[in-house]
């Protein structure tokens, strides 16, 4: 396994209870990219095509022990209003609470009756409590230090040897497409900042309408998201400045006033990668098996198409895989650039 972010350590979690040996090889710490970084959402602020891989996330993440439910107010674009009434009914049909609320009842937020709130419960994770258990084995951490390079024959080499023993699966976020040859991905910086607020929200706000959501910490600290930047390389995804928190605040602030009382206390930044489509990539390429491009729902999706991914090297399913096979992506490169980065939470109205 290359990758020790939350897609490797899923895949690598799912082999070892299937019996595999795993060895696992990161070049730096475990969740050193956006992993360790994310803001824990398991969301189901997705298009109704993966409320189910969404579903056995948060079933996962249950399993794993790590997970708690926390209520949700996603306030989507105006013209999502019907996709996201759509995804409230699907999750209904799964089985997770999802309505529409009257926006005026919510009088500790800027709303008015024009504005569509879907109301539900999300689960919330501690990225590095979910690593821990994922990657902990025998009393141990089972993950070696090394940094995987691609040799100019095409082989996936650690330390100059090339990696031997047995399948080879690729999970290394937007390091990925140097390692596998890939096209057709984009990368960009995910940033968010820690808050403090003089008032409590007991809630998850994610609002498409004011580009931004905010996430509960613990007592009166919260997760608040920023605005993300497309980059070149992924190391230049791991700068931000402070000016950019208060950004942050100020535009969130128009619709939740609680922000006006918050402030800052620390930033984080890193490379995030997506495709040109949105949809994650998952599948086989030239005999390595490949997880990638999940970015913005990694921490959502990594369980469950790790499971696909492993049926599929096992040859005994991963038929769901097909939508994000890797295959698609010569074919989007070729179309050109991409207009602008898109997210799985981008593709609501879709399929």
């Amino acid at each position: 396994m290359v990758g020790a972010g939350l897609a490797g350590a899923w895949l690598a979690y799912v082999l070892r209870r299937r019996g595999y040996d795993v060895t696992v090889y990161e070049a730096h710490e475990p969740g050193y990219g956006a992993s360790s970084r994310a803001a824990g959402i398991v969301s189901f602020q997705l298009p109704p095509s993966m409320l189910e891989l969404a579903a056995e996330g948060y079933e996962a993440y249950r399993d794993l022990g790590v997970l708690r439910p926390v209520r949700s107010y996603w306030i989507p674009r105006p013209q999502e209003r019907q996709c996201a009434l759509r995804v409230a009914d699907a999750l209904s049909s799964l089985g997770f609470a999802a309505r529409e609320v009257d926006a005026r009842e919510l009088r500790w937020m800027h709303v008015g009756g024009d504005d569509t709130v879907i109301e539900m419960y999300q689960g919330v994770v501690s990225p590095s409590d979910a690593m821990a258990k994922l990657l902990r084995g025998d009393g141990g951490l089972w993950v070696r230090e090394g940094a995987v390079r691609r040799g100019a024959d095409g082989r996936l080499r650690v330390d100059g040897q090339p990696l031997e023993g047995g399948l080879v699966f690729v999970a290394a976020g937007p390091w990925t497409a140097e390692l596998v040859g890939l096209r057709g991905l984009v990368v960009y910086r995910c940033s968010a900042f820690s808050v403090e607020s003089e008032e409590e929200i007991g809630a998850i706000v994610e609002d498409d309408a004011s580009d931004f959501y905010i996430v509960p910490e613990g007592g009166r600290r919260y997760i608040l998201g920023a605005q993300d930047d497309t980059i070149v390389l992924p190391d230049e995804g791991f700068v931000v400045s402070d000016y950019e928190a208060y950004e942050a605040l100020s535009r969130a602030s128009r619709r939740l006033p609680a922000a006006l009382t918050m402030r800052p206390l620390s930033s984080w930044a890193a490379p995030c990668v997506t495709s040109a489509d949105g949809l994650p990539v998952a599948g086989e390429v030239d005999g390595t098996f490949v997880l990638t491009a999940l970015d913005g729902a990694g921490l959502t999706l990594s369980p469950a198409l790790a499971r696909a991914l492993a049926d599929l090297a096992e040859g005994v399913g991963g038929g769901e895989l097909e939508r994000y096979s890797p295959g698609r992506l010569a074919r989007l490169a070729a179309e050109g650039p991409p207009r602008a980065r898109v997210e799985p939470f981008d593709l609501i109205c879709e399929g």
